[in-house]
């Protein structure tokens, strides 16, 4: 009789061998993987995050220079302020000692360094020099080179009132300022000369001096967005920079830093430099990316994941996984932005994954062939077992004999099968003997029998 094919002994130690090596293969294979990814990812985001912080510690320190820079430039500017004034004023020393000699009189002289200031241009045109009295307290403009209308008229309007920043009126101030220390420095708004003409009112820092013999006040000024253009071009070395050193910076192929303002300009990135992405928005995501970066950099981690198309990829529909660390650099309202694939950071894995499929696929053989040997081994001896219990039946126990192998169990339950046949066969030899007794005492009796019926008459009634 056939044993159905899953009731099989050595078929059943087949398969459970051969799942248990599967079985925790890929549960060692898995977990040491899944160990390895999520350690490979820590570490490159804790490199992420590191880069993040440099590159912001770098523009902390290019900000610290520009910022020293920008001092630097004022106070070079005050100095030149200073400067210009001070031409003025060896002119007016010169005139009024000939005055005090009696060499010129004082409307000459006067009208003589008049004449000069005016003429006295600087920066483009735009640096030129005044004189205001000191009447208090609202003093006369004597001379303005740009605005000549302004001469000798009431200051006492509302469109002076530009001063220290508090709305005070400019030509007081200048008074004030002078009366205390003789010179110093005003900041207010004034119309700056263009080539088309003067502008609306502009930020401007001032210079003046007292020059105290005839009441003059003679002051000159630059216009802060001059300093402000000029400070301007060591932001865009800062920026110059940054490209230049992020360019070189590449976690993987689409992982790198990247850099823009609060107005959504983009000042470094691969694909965007220089663009203004207000509108840009992330696939299948009606939120504007710009904003959610923006709104990132104030929660605790400051990150971000979402799914981006790169635009300059030739896999056009690929989407990417990817994760943003940012960073928020308030003095120049810079976003500084860490971008990682996450999807190339697991790339490294795909092959490790086909070779631990390799390694798997040969133990998974290698165990086959031992599960099946191991199956084999301790099949073969029950086999035979019962190939012998069955030769039993056909050939009776006098010509069977137990095989005694394999392993202690089996080799145990051969001892007791070989003892149960003896005990049969010594239990059948009982029998037949105990028959063959039956045999003879009922042919005793057969022949008693017999010889009993031969000693009765065979006629009945005769005797």
């Amino acid at each position: 009789m056939k044993t159905p094919l899953f009731n099989s002994f050595r078929l059943r130690v087949f398969i459970v061998i051969t799942l248990l090596v599967l079985i925790t293969a890929l549960c060692i294979s898995g977990f040491q993987q899944w160990q390895l990814e999520n350690s490979h990812y820590t570490s490159e985001l804790a490199n992420a995050q590191n880069l993040l912080k440099m590159a912001t510690v770098h523009i902390e320190n290019q900000y610290a220079s520009y910022l020293f820079y920008r001092e630097s430039l004022i106070n070079e500017r005050k100095r030149h302020l200073k400067d210009v004034v001070g031409l003025i004023f060896i002119e007016l020393e010169n005139l009024y000692a000939k005055v005090q000699a009696g060499g010129l009189s004082t409307a000459e002289a006067q009208e003589t360094v008049l004449e000069c200031a005016h003429r006295l241009r600087y920066m483009d045109g735009t640096g030129y020099v005044w004189v205001n009295n000191t009447e208090y307290p609202y003093p006369r403009l004597i001379m303005h080179p740009t605005m000549p209308e302004l001469e000798w008229q009431n200051t006492n309007r509302d469109i002076y009132n530009t001063a220290r920043g508090k709305g005070d009126n400019l030509f007081t101030t200048l008074v004030e300022v002078c009366r205390e220390s003789d010179q110093g420095y005003v900041d207010y708004s004034w119309p700056k000369p263009t080539a088309s003409g003067l502008s609306t009112q502009q930020p401007k820092l001032s210079y003046v001096r007292l020059f105290k013999p005839w009441g003059w006040i003679v002051g000159t000024g630059v216009y802060l967005d001059d300093i402000e253009r000029d400070s301007n071009l060591r932001i865009e070395a800062i920026i110059r920079e940054l490209r230049h050193a992020f360019g070189k910076i590449r976690i993987t192929e689409n992982s790198y830093l990247y850099v823009f303002d609060g107005s959504y300009n983009v000042l470094v990135h691969p694909d965007y430099e220089g663009k203004t992405l207000a509108e840009l928005k992330r696939p299948a995501a009606e939120k504007k990316l710009m904003n959610e970066l923006m709104a990132s950099a104030k929660i605790a981690d400051k990150s971000m994941n979402y799914i981006w198309e790169k635009p300059t990829d030739n896999k056009k529909g690929h989407k990417y996984n990817k994760r943003a660390l940012v960073s928020h650099f308030a003095p120049l309202d810079w976003y500084v932005v860490a971008s990682l694939c996450i999807d190339e950071l697991n790339e490294p894995f795909t092959a490790l994954r086909w070779n631990i499929l390799i390694i798997i696929t040969v133990l998974l053989t290698f165990s086959l062939v031992l599960a099946s040997m191991l199956a084999k081994s301790l099949s073969q001896p029950l086999q035979r077992l019962a190939e012998a219990a069955g030769k039993i039946e056909t050939d009776g126990i006098n010509t069977v004999e137990v095989p005694v192998t394999g392993t202690s169990e089996t080799i145990e339950l051969g001892n007791c099968l070989k003892s149960m046949l003896h005990s049969i066969k010594c239990a059948a030899y009982d029998r037949d003997i105990l028959f063959r007794q039956i045999q003879s005492e009922e042919e005793k009796h057969r022949i008693t029998l017999n010889s009993i019926a031969d000693a009765v008459p065979t006629h009945p009634g005769k005797f």
